[in-house]
């Protein structure tokens, strides 16, 4: 007999919404001024590098709220987590050529990301394993495509090796 003992669940969806949810963050993205976090280097933009403002909510992306909470509450059931989780904190992430996001984990209960702008090819994000004999798991991103994994797993971006700029908007429920 085989158990799955270190198995970790990642939820992968598109949004319903699609072309609502892009047009709610054309607005945002076109009115958000992107800066690096100094003390982590030259890794990527962030719309807020002190992490204080909640980006989805400043900027009313309501659909994107709104899609975020239906696939949650799948995902919180199979997790075995309360469902009235909700979004604390989001922000806005930006990589051109040559950024990355170092290995890191997030804080709350499950923490997400929405692809808004991405060509696929323009870096991946990757789970780290908890284990030494693991292996790391790449995700590739597509445009429209949500991702929600518990806040302790260990993710971060590879690099982006192309002269594409893309644009992911993270998320922390609690």
């Amino acid at each position: 007999m085989i158990n799955e003992l270190f198995s970790v669940p990642v939820y992968c969806e598109n949004v319903s919404n699609f072309k609502e949810i892009q047009a709610e963050l054309r607005k945002a993205v076109d009115n958000t001024h992107f800066g690096m976090r100094k003390d982590w280097g030259v890794t990527h933009y962030l719309s807020d590098p002190t992490f204080k403002e909640n980006y989805l909510v400043k900027h009313k992306c309501d659909t994107l709220l709104f899609e975020i909470s239906m696939h949650v509450q799948k995902f919180a059931e199979r997790l075995n987590v309360g469902r009235d989780l909700r979004v604390e904190e989001s922000w806005a992430a930006l990589f051109t050529k040559n950024n990355y996001g170092h290995i890191h984990d997030h804080i709350g209960t499950i923490s997400g990301v929405y692809y808004y702008r991405t060509k696929g090819s323009d870096s991946n994000i990757f789970f780290s394993p908890q284990q030494s004999y693991q292996t790391r798991i790449n995700v590739t991103a597509e445009d429209g495509m949500l991702l929600l994994f518990p806040s302790h797993l260990k993710h971060g971006i590879t690099t982006n090796t192309t002269n594409e700029t893309r644009i992911s908007i993270s998320f922390n429920l609690m």
